[in-house]
C-alpha cells in the first residue's frame, strides 16, 4: 500500500514541531517606517518630530506573540498562525 505524502508530512511536522532557533530568539526593538508625503518610507522625519514608532518584539522558541505561533518552516521562511 502506498504511503500518502501529505499524511507523512503532517506526522513529521507534528513530531518535529516548528521552532525559532536560539540564535534569533530574544527581545528586539523595531522602528516602523511610514510613508512620507512623497510616497517614500521615512523614519528620520518622525523621530525629529518626536514621534517614536518604536515597538518591542519578542521571539520565543515557538511563537512571536504579537504575530502568532510557528506553524511550519520552509527553508528560511516561517509560517505563523494566530490561535
Amino acid at each position: 500500500m502506498p504511503v500518502n505524502p501529505c499524511l507523512t508530512y503532517i506526522v513529521i511536522s507534528a513530531l518535529c514541531g516548528c521552532y525559532f532557533g536560539a540564535d534569533i530568539q530574544g527581545k528586539y526593538f523595531v522602528h516602523l517606517l511610514q510613508n512620507d508625503q512623497d510616497g517614500g518610507a521615512s523614519l528620520a522625519n518622525h523621530e525629529l518630530a518626536g514621534n517614536s514608532n518604536a515597538s518591542e518584539l519578542d521571539i520565543e522558541p515557538e511563537s512571536i506573540p504579537i504575530w502568532g505561533e510557528c506553524l511550519r518552516k520552509s527553508g528560511d521562511y516561517y509560517v505563523l498562525v494566530v490561535r
